[in-house]
C-alpha cells in the first residue's frame, strides 16, 4: 500500500512538473513574439523617421540656402542640445536589416 502511494505521488509531481513547464513554454514564447513585434514596429519608425528627415532637410536646404547635410547636423545638435535625446546612432539600413532578420 505505500508504494501504491508512493507511485501515485511520483506520477502526481510529474504531472505537475510536465503542465508546469508547458504553461512557462507557451507564456515566453507569447512574451517573445510580443517583444518581436514590438522590435518590427520600432524599425519601422527609425525607417520612417529617416524618410520624414531625409524630406525635411532638402525643404529646409532649399529655404535656407544651406547644404541638406549641413541643416541635417545643425537640427540634429539641436535636438541633442535640448538634453532630453541622444543623437540617432541606428542607421535606416541597420532598421532594414533588422526588419529582415525578423520577418
Amino acid at each position: 500500500m505505500n508504494s501504491e502511494l508512493l507511485i501515485g505521488l511520483f506520477a502526481l509531481a510529474g504531472s505537475i512538473v510536465g503542465a508546469s513547464s508547458t504553461i512557462i513554454s507557451a507564456f515566453l514564447t507569447s512574451k517573445r513574439s510580443d517583444y518581436k513585434n514590438k522590435i518590427l514596429e520600432l524599425a519601422r519608425q527609425v525607417q520612417a523617421f529617416h524618410k520624414l528627415e531625409e524630406l525635411y532637410k532638402f525643404e529646409l536646404a532649399s529655404q535656407l540656402g544651406k547644404s541638406h547635410d549641413t541643416v541635417l547636423r545643425e537640427m540634429r545638435d539641436k535636438v541633442e542640445a535640448a538634453g532630453a535625446y541622444t543623437r540617432p546612432k541606428m542607421t535606416q539600413g541597420e532598421a532594414k536589416k533588422i526588419i529582415e532578420k525578423l520577418q
